[in-house]
Order: C-alpha cells, then sequence, then structure tokens
C-alpha cells in the first residue's frame, strides 16, 4: 500500500516539468500555425491555390516525446532516488506522465486539425491536410475514424517516449569512453559501413531479404489500423521493459551541484 501511495508525489513531481514543456510547445505550434494562417490569408489574394499542412502537428509531437524521454528520465531518477522512493516508483510514475502528456496531445492534434480542416473549407484557394486524412486516405472523417486517430497518434507519441528513454538511459549507464564510442560509432556504421556492406555479396542479399520482410510487414499493417496500433504498442512495451531493466542496474550519479 505504502509503495501505491509513493506514486502519487512521485507522479506530481514529475508531471509539473512534463506540464510545462507541453504547454510552451503547444504554444509555439499555435504561433507557428497562426502565422501560417495569416501567411496564407495574405497569399490567397494573389495566387489561386495555397496549402498549409495540419498533420505537421502529430510529427512535431513524436518528436516532443523523443526528446522529453531523452531529458526528462535522468533529472526525474535523480532526484525521486534521492528522496527516498524506488526505481519501480520511478519508471511507473513516467510511465504515467508519458501517458496523461500522449493522450493529451493526441488528441489536441485531432481537435487542431479538424479545427483548421473545418475553417479551411469556407476558402477555395486554401486546402488543409492532415495526417489522420493521410492515414484513412480521406477528406471526411467519422466519429469512429477521428478516436481512432486519436488512439494511433497516443501509441506513437508513446513508443516515441520510450525510444528516446532507452537511448537516454543507454548513455546514462556507459562510461565516458563508450560513450564517446557510441556517439561516432553510430553514425559511421549507418553512414559509411551499412553502405559498403550492402556492396558486398552478403550485404546484398541481407537487405533483399530485410526488404521482402519489411514488404510483408507494412502490407499486414496496412491492411488494417488497429494492427498498426498493436504493432506500435508492442513495441513500446518491449522498448519500455528494457528501460524498466536499465533503471534497475542505473548508477545514479549525484547532480553537479551537490
Amino acid at each position: 500500500m505504502n509503495k501505491q501511495l509513493s506514486i502519487l508525489p512521485a507522479f506530481r513531481y514529475s508531471i509539473k516539468g512534463y506540464l510545462k514543456s507541453s504547454v510552451v510547445f503547444v504554444g509555439i505550434i499555435i504561433l507557428v500555425f497562426l502565422f501560417l494562417a495569416v501567411l496564407m490569408g495574405i497569399l490567397s489574394s494573389q495566387t489561386t491555390a495555397g496549402s498549409i499542412s495540419g498533420g505537421s502537428f502529430e510529427f512535431s509531437s513524436f518528436i516532443f516525446l523523443l526528446v522529453i524521454g531523452i531529458v526528462a528520465i535522468r533529472e526525474d531518477l535523480r532526484m525521486l532516488i534521492q528522496h527516498g522512493l524506488g526505481r519501480r516508483t520511478c519508471f511507473i510514475s513516467s510511465l504515467l506522465c508519458a501517458a496523461v502528456i500522449a493522450m493529451a496531445l493526441a488528441i489536441f492534434a485531432e481537435l487542431l486539425s479538424t479545427l483548421l480542416i473545418a475553417i479551411s473549407a469556407n476558402y477555395q484557394n486554401i486546402a488543409v491536410s492532415s495526417f489522420t486524412q493521410m492515414l484513412f486516405q480521406t477528406e471526411s472523417l467519422s466519429f469512429a475514424q477521428h478516436l481512432l486517430a486519436v488512439i494511433i497518434n497516443f501509441s506513437i507519441m508513446l513508443c516515441s517516449y520510450f525510444v528516446g528513454m532507452f537511448c537516454s538511459l543507454v548513455f546514462y549507464r556507459l562510461p565516458k569512453y563508450w560513450k564517446l564510442v557510441v556517439a561516432i560509432g553510430v553514425p559511421a556504421f549507418f553512414v559509411i559501413l551499412m553502405p559498403l556492406f550492402s556492396q558486398t555479396k552478403i550485404g546484398a542479399a541481407f537487405f533483399a531479404a530485410l526488404s521482402k520482410f519489411l514488404d510483408k510487414l507494412i502490407e499486414l499493417i496496412a491492411a488494417s489500423s488497429w494492427y498498426l496500433v498493436l504493432f506500435v504498442l508492442i513495441i513500446a512495451l518491449v522498448v519500455a521493459g528494457l528501460c524498466f531493466l536499465l533503471i534497475r542496474r542505473a548508477d545514479i550519479q549525484p547532480s553537479s551541484g551537490q
């Protein structure tokens, strides 16, 4: 019972930082869209067509949750452990914070896209496209499709958060020497070694098999939006499990000011 109660103060402490960052992020996005709306209004009197992409907010949110996962976990983990809370409590608190923020941003993204589409209907020379429209390949969405879009956005945002957390915790555990090796080695692997490997017979065969596998996987996911949700949530669950294992073994260092 005490462990359950300890989650509440941990959640209250962590969610404050998440909310502040999210408010700033949403504010910037709103200002950007207002600027684009004014710009398109000016250009609409001079041109015959214009375009505003509402789907960019969803993609921006995916990146935002990725960055939050990278930067938030270390400080939260350090502060909560120093105040006597367990690592499992810290992990559950981070999971709850991520779920709350991801759901809030997913709902806001769908409302913003719907609002922009409704406003653009009054202007023949301004077209608004959204991530939801690209997903369902239709301009008019039902209420059920809007709900499904929120679930899809939520699952991708949550997955992005755990991927960011995983990257942060891996670097957190590595010695300084290995941090440098990984920082240099990973880009070199994808930019230099992989193209060279693909030119060999073994590499060509490997990438051909990988391409076939990915094609079948994409076909399966494209068959139903729920398959996409399930696939993304499975990835999120696996990465979250790895994050929990890393948190249990992380060597917590005191803050530089202490």
